[in-house]
């Protein structure tokens, strides 16, 4: 039992660290995690006091719990296919720049950077649930500056897919 316990600890804290530094190096952008606990018998991973921060200290986006439970088929399949995602205190920033640049444009794909022409990811969620989210706009490209909140915001939806389906009267 003292080994599982701390074998456990040990890849709690790895993955705490990696979580932390491959986000800050893809977004380029201070990454801080608090405590993180996995479940193994349930492929559950939750995080708390997730926060990317902009360089000026401004939060880009973060939340006080994320909780991930990975579908058990998804590993088999090669999908991103999870039972349930849970995400409390979600908080978000988009502002546009004088220039009418977004604060996260560097992080988004480009066009000609190799991606077309791939297959997308498909992606199911058995279950997923947002409470209390917040996101702030602001738009300094415009005559006269505007900015807004929205929130609190709480959402629930259920057996979301994006697999295609030749029937289907819409497609995301």
């Amino acid at each position: 039992m003292l080994f599982v316990t701390v074998v456990g600890w040990v890849v709690v804290s790895v993955l705490r660290e990696q979580l932390r530094d491959r986000l800050s190096e893809q977004t380029g952008r201070e990454v801080t995690v608090g405590a993180v606990a996995v479940n193994p018998f349930k492929l559950a991973v939750t995080v708390e006091a997730l926060r990317v921060t902009e360089p000026e200290g401004l939060v880009l986006v973060g939340c006080d719990r994320l909780m991930v439970n990975l579908r058990i088929g998804a590993l088999v399949r090669g999908t991103w296919e999870f039972d349930a995602i849970e995400l409390d205190g979600l908080e978000g920033r988009i502002a546009v720049d004088p220039e009418g640049e977004i604060n996260f444009a560097d992080v988004m794909p480009k066009e000609g950077d190799g991606t077309e022409g791939t297959t997308p990811w498909v992606l199911a969620i058995g279950r997923l649930v947002v409470r209390d989210a917040r996101v702030e706009f602001s738009d300094a490209s415009r005559v006269t500056p505007f900015a807004t909140t929205l929130g609190p915001v709480s959402l629930r939806l259920e057996d979301f897919h994006t697999d295609g389906d030749s029937r289907a009267p819409y497609e995301f």
